[in-house]
């Protein structure tokens, strides 16, 4: 249980960071910030109406794994585009959140499985503790130049 306890803590703490990490990066995309804004959190909506039938295909694990890979691999490649290539950066972006909206998702679906009834509460309230202050440094970090 304890394994178990760490391992849903890390997740929700990097879900949670790469999920509002790009959404503080959104508002450098250039174009109309409203459109960007509302371009990523479609990705969102996407994100999750797709996640029953992936996890349902895929499993939970695999899922999450898909996700981080999905995650990392267009964060990379957001970070890698030139700056004047918006419309390659607002795929990167778009296909970036889907996978971070789908990994943070997933952390409450995994916990609510993983934990008997008794702890489950106790297993939010100490993940969400921690990724909350990693967290924290997300702001710090899409601010940096």
């Amino acid at each position: 249980m304890r394994s178990n306890l760490i391992l849903i803590t890390i997740n929700f703490a990097s879900s949670a960071f790469c999920y509002y990490m790009i959404s503080f990066y959104s508002k450098y995309v250039s174009g109309n910030m409203f459109f960007n804004l509302s371009f990523a959190s479609l990705a969102e909506v996407i994100g999750c109406l797709f996640l029953d039938p992936i996890v349902r295909l895929l499993g939970d694990k695999k899922t999450m794994s898909f996700a981080y890979l999905m995650t990392g691999f267009f964060g990379l490649a957001l970070s890698l585009i030139n700056p004047n290539s918006t419309y390659l950066i607002m795929v990167c972006l778009f296909f970036t959140k889907m996978g971070s909206a789908i990994t943070y998702t997933m952390c409450f679906i995994v916990t609510a499985d993983y934990f008997e009834t008794l702890y489950t509460s106790t297993a939010f309230g100490a993940a969400f503790f921690f990724s909350r202050i990693f967290t924290c440094t997300s702001s710090v970090i899409a601010e940096a130049q």
